[in-house]
């Protein structure tokens, strides 16, 4: 059977790093969904096994001929949902692209179909993140997200047909209506789809809160439900986007940001419009905002590399610091006094003898007056260049 794995039984191993290349045309798997994007064609399993890394599949591929759907699900055939997209990336065109962090062993299952009805040929291939992650979605069918002490309600009612939200739909709506939060307040509140007279749909809440300073604001969300949520300046017509994150079933979510004095929006949302509850989908959000470190330029490998940090950040990390405000060269380098091949600012004689005395060594060499890379002619040529400079 060229189509055995139309059946979630008959799922086709695929390895990370591995890839496939097959079609769906004569697929003929029953329609189910369990996840935020509905199913609605047919396609093919496949199984691939975490290892604590963030796992991403992709048919994002010239042999991918039609619009196609991903949907990733764990506990093997009872289908827990933990994430699903029907796009990729800007130039994907027609292909589909969805992340997730594994758990190691855990066994996932991969679900390639078509959008309304598509189906096609296909490429899939699934890779890995080079650092493990450490908040893999939970496995689970259901789960509860409690509203902790101390937290406030959000005050809306539940969704249901037709439903118009008149407490916190704000940019989404001509009434704007924000729930207003502060730092060190925890809100909780509902999510849901629904259906109206025309089509699907989703509840929507913006939360809205103002800071009086430049701050490093942290913003700790969470659902029972597959959501979506955003860090996005306060303009509703082009929103920048500060931080996002998408979260399966109680998956913990961070949004993080250094953002200046000014008011600010938290958008949280199911990723899709079906699925679900208007009654049993909670969620929660964190809001911390601390005074935000001194940013400044930062010099590493003898002044050859140079990062804008803050200063904590740069002087654990082993760099240093060379003030507030500072920025770096123009060639992305701390080096601003041309030919200076020992650090004094002056170039003189002694720094042909260390050139001479380093010549050959690779690497980060204070010697290495050009920041190639490697004392060579070139770094005697520099300070013959700008001999007798005096950059004090």
């Amino acid at each position: 059977d060229d189509f055995a794995n139309d059946r979630c039984f008959f799922a086709e191993p695929i390895a990370v790093g591995g890839e496939d290349v097959a079609a769906t045309y004569y697929a003929s798997t029953p329609i189910f969904t369990g996840c935020t994007l509905p199913i609605d064609s047919v396609g093919l399993f496949y199984t691939v096994v975490g290892n604590g890394k963030t796992l991403t599949a992709t048919t994002c591929f010239p042999e991918t001929n039609f619009d196609t759907q991903l949907h990733v699900y764990c506990n093997t055939c009872q289908l827990s949902c933990i994430a699903n997209n029907d796009d990729g990336p800007g130039d994907c065109l027609k292909g589909s692209q969805v992340t997730w962090c594994s758990e190691p062993d855990q066994v996932y299952m991969i679900h390639v179909s078509g959008f309304l009805g598509d189906r096609g040929d296909f490429k899939i291939a699934v890779s890995e993140s080079e650092a493990a992650c450490s908040n893999a979605a939970p496995c689970a069918t259901e789960c509860d997200v409690p509203c902790p002490g101390g937290a406030i309600a959000e005050n809306e009612q539940n969704c249901g047909f037709d439903y118009t939200d008149v407490t916190n739909a704000g940019c989404s709506s001509t009434i704007q209506n924000f729930t207003e939060i502060e730092p060190g307040q925890t809100i909780c509140g509902r999510s849901g789809t629904y259906q109206t007279s025309l089509t699907n749909n989703r509840d929507v809440d913006y939360l809205r809160f103002t800071i009086e300073e430049r701050s490093d604001v942290t913003i700790d969300v969470s659902g029972n439900f597959l959501y979506e949520a955003f860090l996005l300046s306060d303009v509703c017509a082009t929103p920048e986007v500060f931080d996002a994150e998408v979260g399966a079933l109680c998956q913990e979510g961070q949004l993080e940001a250094t953002l200046d004095a000014g008011t600010y929006h938290i958008l949280m949302r199911p990723q899709g419009f079906v699925g679900v509850s208007c009654t049993q989908s909670n969620w929660t959000i964190s809001l911390d905002a601390q005074p935000a470190q001194s940013l400044g330029a930062c010099c590493f490998d003898e002044g050859c590399t140079c990062q804008i940090t803050a200063e904590l950040f740069c002087q654990t990390s082993g760099g240093t610091f060379r003030g507030e405000g500072t920025t770096c060269e123009t060639d992305g380098t701390c080096r601003d006094c041309p030919g200076d091949a020992n650090g004094d600012r002056l170039v003189s004689v002694t720094d042909f003898v260390d050139v001479l005395l380093n010549f050959g060594r690779t690497g980060a060499q204070l010697a290495d007056a050009d920041c190639s890379g490697a004392v060579d002619v070139q770094d005697f040529i520099d300070v013959l260049l700008n001999f007798g400079s005096n950059c004090n």
